[in-house]
Formats: C-alpha cells, structure tokens, sequence
C-alpha cells in the first residue's frame, strides 16, 4: 500500500508521466483506432450471421463474447506496450 501512495506523490507521478507521455498519447490514438476497427468488425460479424440465417439469440451471444474478448487482449497488450507487468 505504501508503494501506491508513494507512487501518487507529485515527484513520482510527474517523473512518470515524463517518461511515458508518448506511450499515453500512443495508447490514447490506438484505443480510438480499435474502436473503429470493432465498430467495423461487428458490423462484418452480424453480416455474416445474419447471412447465415443464425438465430437472434446465439449470434448476440457470440457478439458479446467477441467484445469481451477482443477488449481482454487490447487492454493486455495496451498495458504490456506501457511496461506494466
């Protein structure tokens, strides 16, 4: 806990966000760009299910778990690119 609020001192949030500024900006631009790029895959996906003549209620299904999925590894891979462990 003390590392925590150690962390939030002014000094050390400060160094911090000195040293990972582009990463922020970088991560900020890749979350606008994936959420583009889901809005348009849902799209696709819903297509083809509907193409295919799926039932309403197992492609929302599919859809939701695709959602949960895809922002499970874009926030895995947001927070490994900023070097949290």
């Amino acid at each position: 806990m003390k590392d925590f609020q150690k962390f939030f001192e002014w000094k050390n949030l400060s160094q911090f966000l000195q040293t990972n500024l582009l990463k922020i900006a970088i991560i900020l631009v890749a979350l606008k760009i994936s959420g583009m790029l889901k809005k348009y895959v849902d799209k696709m996906l819903k297509s083809i299910m509907e193409k295919a003549k799926m039932d309403k209620s197992v492609s929302s299904f599919l859809l939701s778990a695709f959602s949960i999925l895809y922002y499970v590894v874009l926030t895995y891979v947001l927070i490994g690119f900023l070097g949290i462990n």
